[in-house]
């Protein structure tokens, strides 16, 4: 190799490398900057699948759930918080095990807002219904609630370069039958990864790995349950620099369960569930 060629190389590995050390060492303040009244939609595919033993038997399921999602921010603080509206375009649930295989809609839900306030940040800090609905049965089985249908990824609350960790909590609170609710604790670590481009957007990749907890009650069909569970909880997403928002997002959770029946009759049943979901933000 020519000494000029050598030259050249090693030329171009040192600007590589000072490409490289320049970016880890950029920092990048992530915050939530929505366009005020302009719609952005979302489509979420969840697929859970779930074993419970009850009497001895063990019963196995597998759920798909395929959402469209619209939020429109409303208002625009000057603390940065952000007041917007979420709607479901479209919802499908289909549900395999032993006793059915068919696919549900929930037309009741559909074009029925609620509006939410969140930080700068993606903490929810206020969460109230703007069209009443009463939600069904089937929909409450299928943990369809108003106030589940849309999560946003909640940003680091320093700025953060390359390969930076940061402990990251998200206290989640759901619906689950008439009066009972669900309460989720997630917590973990997060690793900003690196900085790439998708589509028209300059987007920083971010990992997420964690545990998760569960504790609930509520009833159904006269009878009083008791939830318990534990597991690992994992996502990567794109966060776009410019907006704040998850363009692409995918997470995976595992959790053994423990639920207590009392009422017609006491029963305690074990089970275990995964749920993987993807989320892409659609665009024209």
């Amino acid at each position: 190799m020519r000494t000029g060629s050598i030259t050249a190389l090693l030329l171009f590995a040192a600007g590589a490398l000072a490409l490289q050390t320049a970016q880890a060492q950029e920092q990048y303040t992530l915050t939530y900057r929505l366009a005020k009244d302009h719609p952005y939609r979302f489509r979420d595919t969840t697929v859970v699948t779930s074993s419970q033993e009850m009497m001895g038997q063990e019963m196995k399921s597998t759920s798909t759930l395929v959402s469209t999602m619209r939020v429109v921010p409303t208002e625009l603080k000057p603390d940065g918080s952000t007041v917007a509206e979420v709607s479901a375009e479209g919802m499908m649930a289909a549900v395999r095990n032993a006793r059915m295989d068919t696919t549900f809609t929930f037309p009741d839900l559909v074009g029925k807002r609620s509006r939410v306030t969140l930080s700068k940040r993606g903490e929810t800090l206020k969460h109230e219904v703007v069209d009443t609905v009463q939600t069904s049965t089937l929909a409450m089985a299928a943990g369809v609630g108003r106030q589940e249908m849309m999560r946003f990824q909640v940003l680091p609350d320093k700025p953060v370069s390359i390969g930076d960790k940061w402990k990251t909590v998200k206290p989640d609170t759901a619906g689950m039958g008439p009066g009972g609710q669900v309460v989720t604790l997630v917590s973990g670590e997060s690793t900003l990864l690196g900085k790439e481009s998708h589509g028209k957007h300059e987007c920083l990749k971010i990992s997420f790995t964690g545990t998760l907890t569960l504790t609930g009650k509520g009833s159904m069909n006269g009878m009083q349950f008791y939830l318990e569970g534990n597991g690992k909880s994992s996502a990567t997403y794109l966060v776009d620099i410019a907006t704040g928002l998850a363009i692409v997002a995918d997470s995976r959770n595992d959790v053994e369960t423990t639920v207590a029946l009392t009422g017609q009759q006491n029963m305690t049943i074990p089970g275990s569930q995964s749920a993987v979901t993807h989320r892409l933000l659609l665009e024209d």
